[in-house]
């Protein structure tokens, strides 16, 4: 379960940068 969250976290991080890095263009 905590492995799972860690998972997710780390998935949601890598798409706020990507709509960060896409928002800057």
């Amino acid at each position: 379960e905590a492995l799972r969250y860690k998972g997710l976290a780390e998935h949601r991080d890598a798409v706020l940068a990507w709509l960060r890095s896409g928002a800057e263009r």
